[in-house]
């Protein structure tokens, strides 16, 4: 799975990224080296770090958006997946039915967007079928939260495929966080440690 593959490259670039550090390191602490040795070695050694960074960065970085397109497309390909003609016809009938009351409902709560709001997210909550059309009239009225509530209908609405790809969808956004403050923390210990704690 390429969210492993995504993992073990982290791995490899942490592993030979502090390798070199090492190498540096003791280098710079060691008096037995001339000081033109030192700053020879140094060169090279930070050319490679350079170079490590940039390799394993671009290539997780490759995985990262090859992996995303991948389940993006599973995921909006897993909502109709497994379903027949007769389902697939009910599913379109029941569309066809909360777009004509979304119409009725923009109708009436033009002037009391707020009122709807209440309404939308006790239906919503309760997962009733025609919660998409007090979200469909929320969004053509323009009212705050809309798409919230829409994510929320969705996600209680996810067929087993779904609900797959969706964990894997996590599994890499928590890949790409670590990512993010991995290289981070290369240039600053400080921010990387905020951005674990606040991300």
């Amino acid at each position: 799975m390429s969210i492993a593959q995504i993992e073990k490259l982290r791995k490899e670039r942490i592993s030979k990224l502090e390798g070199l550090k090492a190498q540096l390191e003791k280098i710079e602490n060691d008096d037995m080296y001339a000081p033109e040795y030192k700053l020879q070695k140094r060169n090279e050694i930070k050319k490679e770090l350079e170079a490590v960074s940039f390799d394993y960065g671009t290539k997780i970085a490759e995985l990262i958006d090859q992996t995303e397109s991948k389940l993006l497309q599973g995921f909006h390909n897993a909502e109709y997946k497994g379903m027949d003609d007769k389902q697939a016809a009910k599913e379109l009938l029941k569309e066809m039915r909360n777009r004509d009351m979304s119409e009725d409902l923009i109708a009436r709560n033009k002037e009391n967007p707020e009122h709807l709001y209440s309404e939308a997210e006790k239906i919503v909550n309760a997962n009733l079928p025609y919660a998409p059309a007090y979200i469909r009239a929320l969004k053509k009225l323009n009212v705050s939260g809309a798409d919230m509530l829409e994510k929320n209908y969705k996600e209680l609405n996810f067929n087993e495929l779904q609900k797959s790809y969706n964990k894997e969808m996590e599994l890499l956004r928590e890949q790409i966080k670590l990512f993010e403050v991995e290289k981070t923390a290369e240039e600053s210990p400080f921010k990387a440690a905020l951005m674990d704690h606040y991300l």
